[in-house]
């Protein structure tokens, strides 16, 4: 999960999987293309900042290696 949802930039991810090789997680834009991505190692809480991107919906794409989680954010 991610919140708050919708954000003007500040995104807390809890990530909710097992870590694997630990967790990637890639913020795609409406077209699937990747805008950014960041190393959350072990960790299952993640904050990101993402005011520099336009506003819209985006989705964060959560993988450990094994499993993908996506979760939709909406950037105000």
């Amino acid at each position: 999960q991610a919140f708050p949802n919708p954000t003007t930039g500040e995104l807390n991810i809890q990530i909710q999987m097992e870590p694997g090789n630990g967790y990637q997680v890639t913020l795609l834009d409406g077209m699937g293309r990747a805008v950014n991505s960041w190393f959350a190692g072990d960790q299952v809480s993640l904050n990101v900042n993402i005011s520099d991107v336009a506003h819209g919906l985006y989705f964060l794409q959560v993988t450990n290696g094994a499993e993908q989680q996506v979760i939709r954010v909406v950037k105000e």
